[in-house]
């Protein structure tokens, strides 16, 4: 086995992957011009046994001043409605953010009610 870059050949093997994984997300876009890197696991008759990809994606933080909860609020419709509307015209579809575990559950439930944010699922890091 060895590791290459991403053929267009690949493809249909990746997509056959994703389908057989049963996991219910959508399949990477392999043509993404957010995609960074695309590696491939091949056997000795150089067929596809495995892949990693690297997308680019939006991690948000938000730096506010001690505010009154109303005026946090409307400074943070601001800037969502803004940054939403700047990253969507640079090609993302999605952001993250990370909140601190003591505000986790209040503030996730403000963004859910708010904002229409969705829970996502939990994150580990590597650090190079």
């Amino acid at each position: 086995m060895r590791v290459r870059d991403l053929r267009r050949s690949d493809i249909e093997y990746l997509r056959r992957f994703h389908a057989d994984s049963g996991f219910l997300y959508d399949c990477p876009d392999f043509e993404s011009p957010l995609l960074e890197a695309a590696l491939v696991v091949v056997d000795d008759a150089d067929t596809p046994v495995a892949a990693a990809l690297a997308e680019r994606i939006i991690q948000l933080s938000l730096l506010t001043a001690d505010l009154k909860p109303v005026v946090k609020m409307r400074v943070i419709r601001l800037l969502h409605e803004r940054m939403a509307a700047r990253l969507s015209a640079k090609g993302y579809h999605e952001a993250n953010c990370f909140i601190p575990p003591q505000i986790a559950v209040k503030f996730g439930r403000r963004l859910e009610r708010s904002f229409g944010w969705v829970r996502n699922w939990m994150s580990w890091a590597v650090h190079f």
